[in-house]
């Protein structure tokens, strides 16, 4: 019988005598996955920049990419879509858009795309005096919204809400307000 001071365990698979095929080999082999597509700081960057613009844009510069890296296209929009990068996540630029709202207010197809409801809720938050300060053709101004946000949450859904709008109108400078959505991933 040996002594178990002198069985020694493999170092590598390739000291083993499995071929691979032994559980820890197996193991050791799962724990690392070939990665065939290596994306670089460079091509990262260049890939983002790419998801700036519509869809069009999108689609122009995932073609110069492809052609570039010889890559499959679903190669380059998967990584995308790992990181949450989709066609118009960095396209708007909340700060400099809705700052001009500050002066001018919202009209009602404006609250409509920002709210995610149709145009007859939105005449019913302003007959029911909800939202403050809009007749026919009047804007609604930015400080009504705020204070319809902060005072009427069960008026409005969450999941239909414009995301970054909401944050940047509710919390203002709490949420970052100075920056672009979409930045930091």
């Amino acid at each position: 019988m040996p002594n178990p001071d002198q069985i020694r365990q493999p170092a590598s698979a390739d000291a083993c005598n499995c071929g691979g095929t032994c559980s820890r080999c197996r193991m050791r082999a799962l724990a690392r996955p070939r990665r065939r597509y290596l994306f670089t700081p460079e091509l990262l960057a260049e890939l983002r920049r790419a998801y700036c613009g519509g869809k069009r844009q999108v689609s122009e510069a995932l073609d110069r990419l492809q052609r570039k890296t010889g890559w499959p296209r679903h190669v380059l929009s998967e990584e995308a879509s790992r990181r949450g990068w989709s066609v118009n996540a960095f396209r708007r630029r909340l700060p400099g858009e809705e700052s001009a709202r500050l002066s001018t207010g919202y009209s009602v197809a404006d609250l409509q795309r920002l709210f995610g409801e149709a145009e007859h809720k939105i005449q019913a938050w302003l007959r029911r005096g909800l939202l403050v300060g809009a007749r026919e053709g009047e804007l609604v101004s930015s400080r009504a919204v705020t204070r319809f946000l902060h005072k009427h949450p069960h008026e409005y859904d969450l999941r239909r809400v414009d995301q970054a709008w909401w944050k940047w109108a509710f919390w203002g400078d709490l949420a970052g307000a100075g920056d672009t959505v979409g930045e930091g991933q």
